[in-house]
């Protein structure tokens, strides 16, 4: 993400040098959004421990209620639910408990599409805190429908049956390599929608947005 934000943001101002820019994006991305990906994943985690207490009350056998925390455990290092789960680990009973994670973690995914570009953006040298997240989700309410649309877009193409179709049309490798060109291309796309919320913003009367904030978060990159 870093290395994106490189290289969208160094697009937009003239006279930069880009030699060895590209890897330093990539040491500063590391850096800050380390203390990101631990937050996101506390927050599936969360969502997770919920959805255990009021869906696995009633599993009474030890060895399925067993499996069922590992797989549980193991939930919030997915990208998506894998349809097939449920099927593999479990009965009927336990259809509403994939169905309230997908939708919940949709939502939480939505909120969060912007909080890592708050985080590259900011100058404060901290890990991301709640005034971040808080950001992040208040740009994403003044493009409440785009973002919307954006996230369903990204699920079908970047979820788990558009890389299977990817897989099955052009091959392990090939599907493998498109697969990822289209995670990157998202990456660019809320990257812009990013951009344009902060516009949005200035004109409903927040915070001036400009390429200078561009350009300092880029000196942040290359110290």
């Amino acid at each position: 993400m870093g290395v994106v934000f490189v290289s969208v943001g160094g697009r937009q101002l003239e006279g930069l040098q880009r030699r060895w820019f590209h890897f330093s994006g990539m040491v500063f991305g590391a850096k800050r959004l380390t203390g990101f990906a631990f937050l996101r994943w506390a927050t599936r985690d969360v969502i997770v421990q919920m959805l255990c207490l009021w869906f696995f009350s009633e599993v009474h056998d030890q060895a399925q209620l067993f499996r069922l925390f590992v797989v549980a455990k193991l939930m919030p290092f997915s990208a998506s639910v894998n349809p097939w789960i449920s099927a593999a680990i479990g009965g009927p009973e336990l259809d509403g408990f994939f169905v309230a994670w997908a939708l919940l973690d949709a939502v939480v995914s939505v909120l969060f599409t912007v909080v890592p570009w708050v985080v590259v953006m900011d100058r404060d040298p901290r890990p991301p805190g709640r005034n971040s997240v808080k950001e992040g989700c208040y740009l994403v309410s003044l493009m409440a429908t785009d973002a919307a649309l954006i996230k369903c877009w990204q699920t079908v193409v970047c979820g788990s049956m558009g890389q299977l179709a990817m897989v099955t049309l052009a091959g392990k490798v090939l599907g493998g390599f498109l697969h990822s060109l289209a995670e990157v291309y998202f990456m660019v796309v809320w990257l812009m929608f990013y951009f344009s919320a902060r516009c949005k913003e200035v004109r409903l009367g927040g915070r001036h947005f400009g390429l200078e904030d561009v350009a300092a978060a880029l000196d942040g990159f290359r110290q």
